[in-house]
């Protein structure tokens, strides 16, 4: 059919509207009408074009277009384009020699009747959703070889809030800066009450900041594999097996990224140096500091098994790795067996998994600072803020000029429009400088920017709204309801740990006399065993397990035989006894010594102080309990100063031992040194 096209610039593309283009629309409005594979935007533009009348031109311009479907170019432009890649439409160029179109006009056809049956055909073979079926089997095959149920597979859109054990908030300090690529990492990290000093070394690149957002994502995959096979391993009176199953696109999906190439990679590349990289405590000692996780060394993931693409299974390892499309993990034992037994993990609001991550450490930072007092308005220029973050992370650390301006643009996406602290906090702004609000998910921040980058920040935080991301119930003044009925004001961003519905499936194992990991077991132990305890200044305290009205007290010279007598207090039964034991001598380490001087002064070690209880009792007939002579020397700093000089040399001990007994109060302490009663 020949057209007498007078087309204008401003017309834009023509579409072709002959009988036989308003059949081919019908038509295709009604055969996809039930098919998911076909766009819904698309759907609804067929079906408004599809009750037009034919032109008696032959084509309706866009111009014409936008105001009868009520849509703007650009998105008519976008609509077409995806019919085209589908195949409903070609378009043509014409003859402009009669018109004054554009020269990038284009002549918009309808393919025919016969044709949309084709690619209605072929686009059903190849549409998504056979695509998913076909990656479920896949799926369920990879599972099928593991030790895992089909039913631990994790829909990504049904998980609520990312998951995080509290052990390991440390273990960002390690990681080196972003984009930082380099085989070993030194770094000094606070664990608990010490400061250990530890080594990351891997065969390829250690892991950098930006992938401890990948391996929260890998936690928050297993706790829910496992919580969801709760069912079927119910019945078998089984635990989960120590395995996870994870697929790069899970990953994806679960971090906000897109599925382009690149974000491939970036996962892959993640995922290559959490599995090669390991640590190592470099003082010796439980990294953790605890003693049911002994490790001096670790890594995540002891075994591993990668699917990819490629039928061909003798490929490098470079080549496996980069053409990594699924894995199927095993943890280090000691992180199984802590999954299955911490009561809480911290909970983590799931965009904070897609935000870049400097501003996701920042994130974990003000948690830390605001978690005493959540009333505190926090002052920081932008030198604290480089600390916090990047100083410490070896040598290769970006200069805070560099820091100072990506730290900036990558705050943008958090920018508040209503106003976070008083507008007091900044008066007699300069005209270089302005104000900018931002909430990182309920820490509200007031920024000033000098030149465009941050200078200053003021932090306060939304309790309610930070627990709400969170996943924590409170009410508007951010309280959360405790297990006593009573409320609390400081509440932690963590959630219970959903894997506690296997412990009676522990228990079960237990009293049958099943094999299970002692460390698993006595972490269990643990969880049962609870005592009142405190720590009293230099002092641990314990309530008697009897008469309420006193306290067990132990200092950093407390024997172990004291500390077993008082377990057996407890319980009658060995594994409780054993448990309390080791959480009253794991607290009692943590007690200072009496020392002169400061961190290098000399230290009263045990001992020595053993030796002067036993002199009084041998010398003066005087019994002193331990607490007693604790205080006695730690007021007396002459006294503590002669016992460390002097107590080496014998002609001096009875002198000190002589001066110890006047300072104590023998009254009820003096001994009847009565053969008939001996």
């Amino acid at each position: 059919m020949e057209y007498d096209i007078r087309a204008q610039k401003a017309d834009g593309h023509l579409v072709s509207f002959c009988d036989q283009a308003l059949g081919s629309l019908k038509f295709i409005n009604e055969s996809l009408k039930n098919e998911s594979w076909f766009p819904s935007n698309l759907r609804s533009l067929v079906s408004a074009l599809s009750v037009l009348p034919a032109q008696d031109k032959g084509y309706y311009t866009f111009l014409e277009l936008e105001s009868i479907v009520n849509q703007t170019r650009n998105t008519l432009v976008k609509k077409f384009l995806k019919l085209k890649d589908l195949g409903f439409v070609v378009y043509n160029d014409f003859d402009k020699s009669n018109s004054q179109a554009g020269l990038k006009s284009k002549f918009i056809k309808l393919v025919n009747t016969s044709d949309c049956v084709s690619v209605i055909e072929k686009q059903r073979k190849s549409n998504p959703e056979t695509k998913k079926v076909g990656s479920l089997r896949k799926v369920h095959a990879a599972l099928g070889n593991s030790d895992l149920h089909k039913s631990a597979r994790v829909s990504v859109k049904d998980v609520q809030i990312a998951i995080f054990p509290k052990y390991l908030s440390f273990i960002e300090t390690v990681l080196v800066s972003k984009g930082v690529r380099k085989k070993t990492n030194v770094a000094s990290v606070r664990v608990g009450n010490e400061t250990k000093v530890i080594e990351a070394r891997s065969s390829d690149y250690v892991m950098a900041v930006e992938d401890i957002q990948i391996l929260c994502a890998c936690i928050t995959l297993t706790i829910n594999q496992w919580s969801n096979m709760a069912d079927v391993l119910y019945a078998k009176k089984e635990l989960p097996p120590n395995q996870l199953y994870a697929e790069v696109f899970q990953i994806l999906k679960l971090t906000g990224s897109s599925t382009n190439d690149s974000s491939y990679e970036r996962v892959r590349g993640s995922m290559k140096r959490i599995l090669l990289t390991s640590f190592m405590s470099v003082q010796g000692g439980s990294i953790f500091g605890d003693d049911l996780v002994d490790l001096v060394n670790f890594s995540f993931f002891k075994n591993t098994k990668i699917y990819t693409r490629e039928k061909d299974v003798r490929l490098s390892e470079d080549e496996i790795h980069y053409k990594a499309q699924a894995y199927l993990l095993e943890w280090e034992q000691s992180f199984y067996e802590r999954f299955l037994t911490d009561e809480f993990f911290f909970s983590i609001p799931i965009p904070m998994l897609s935000a870049k991550p400097y501003i996701f450490i920042f994130y974990l930072h003000l948690r830390k600072c605001f978690s005493k007092d959540p009333s505190l308005q926090l002052f920081m220029d932008i030198e604290e803020i480089y600390n916090a973050l990047c100083i410490g992370r070896g040598t290769d650390v970006p200069t805070i000029r560099s820091f100072k301006s990506t730290f900036t643009k990558n705050l943008k996406r958090h920018i508040d429009t209503s106003p976070c602290v008083d507008d007091d906090c900044f008066e007699d702004l300069d005209p270089e400088r302005c104000k900018v609000n931002y909430d990182i998910e309920g820490f509200k921040l007031t920024a000033i920017l000098y030149k465009g980058n941050i200078e200053t920040v003021v932090c306060t935080v939304d309790q309610h709204k930070m627990l709400k991301s969170a996943g924590v119930k409170s009410d508007l003044n951010g309280r959360v309801e405790t297990e006593g009925g009573g409320v609390s004001r400081y509440a932690a961003p963590q959630v219970v740990n959903p894997l506690n519905q296997y412990n009676w499936i522990i228990k079960k194992l237990s009293n049958l006399g099943e094999y299970l990991p002692k460390k698993l077991s006595l972490r269990m132990v643990r969880r049962e065993v609870s005592f009142k305890s405190k720590r009293s200044g230099p002092f641990f305290v314990v309530n008697h397990p009897v008469n309420k009205r006193k306290e067990l007290v132990f200092t950093a010279y407390s024997d172990e035989s004291y500390m077993a007598n008082v377990s057996a207090m407890f319980s009658e039964k060995a594994l409780f006894q054993s448990t309390i034991f080791d959480q009253i001598k794991s607290s009692v380490s943590l007690l200072p010594k009496l020392k002169i001087g400061q961190e290098s002064g000399q230290v009263l070690e045990k001992p020595v102080f053993d030796e002067i209880v036993e002199r009084l009792f041998l010398d003066s007939s005087i019994i002193v309990e331990q607490v007693e002579l604790y205080q006695v020397l730690q007021a007396n700093h002459s006294l503590l100063s002669n016992v460390l000089a002097y107590w080496a040399m014998d002609v001096h001990r009875e002198r000190i031992v002589f001066a110890i007994a006047g300072l104590l109060n023998v009254t009820s302490k003096q001994l009847t040194l009565d053969v008939s009663q001996s």
